[in-house]
């Protein structure tokens, strides 16, 4: 029993001994897949000159902090806020606008490589996802407000130049799968009836962050 007790603390101590945590901020942009979703605004409301392309991009705010387990790995939590909108001229029938807000708190592993006045992190992770996405219809003043839940996944590389003192600045990449699933108003799903089929906002993104990182 004893041998353990000391085995537990040396293992405490020798983990605590590299224990320090990292805050970060900033903003983004996102270059967004959601396949039918963009098909359903493209068949029935976009003019042929005003198409959504493969990828659209997303307005993208995230912070995130992260506590090192040893010299090597970290265990993080991220949350990113996403914005990807939309609209047209439908017309004489007026204005088209679609927009949706993603809310992607994530769990993360980091592998750190470190030296005087630089570190690389990579890592991947997993979380909840939240999607509200609003629509107003031409010539149609109300919006009507749908939501949708689901699971993402991430994987993420980070680059941070020290600045001065515990202030680093902070570049990174990183490439995303998110199942929200289908947005609902009232239990009812956003519906394609051109295609005969539920619109779902299920994504693939590839993303450029910039930010500032402070080190306790």
């Amino acid at each position: 029993m004893k041998k353990i007790t000391v085995l537990i603390i040396f293992l405490f101590v020798g983990s605590s001994s590299y224990a320090q945590v990292d805050v970060a901020a900033g903003m983004g942009i996102d270059f967004t897949s959601i396949s039918t979703l963009q098909d359903y605004i493209n068949i029935n409301f976009a003019p042929s000159n005003n198409q959504i392309p493969t990828f659209h991009s997303s307005f993208v705010l995230f912070s995130e902090g992260n506590y090192s387990l040893n010299k090597k790995f970290q265990l993080g939590f991220e949350y990113v806020y996403t914005l990807y909108t939309y609209n047209t001229n439908v017309g004489v029938l007026g204005l088209y606008d679609i927009s949706l807000v993603q809310h992607k708190p994530s769990v993360i592993v980091y592998y750190v490589f470190s030296g005087k006045g630089y570190r690389f992190k990579f890592g991947g992770g997993l979380g909840p996802r939240i999607g509200s996405l609003t629509e107003r219809l031409p010539n149609n003043v109300a919006k009507t407000n749908y939501t949708a839940y689901g699971v993402g996944y991430v994987i993420k590389a980070e680059a941070h130049t020290l600045l001065s003192r515990n202030f680093y600045a902070m570049i990174g990449g990183d490439i995303r799968l998110d199942y929200p699933g289908i947005p609902k108003h009232n239990n009812k799903a956003l519906y394609n009836s051109i295609s005969n089929m539920d619109v779902n906002v299920n994504s693939f993104t590839v993303g450029v962050k910039l930010g500032i990182s402070y080190y306790f």
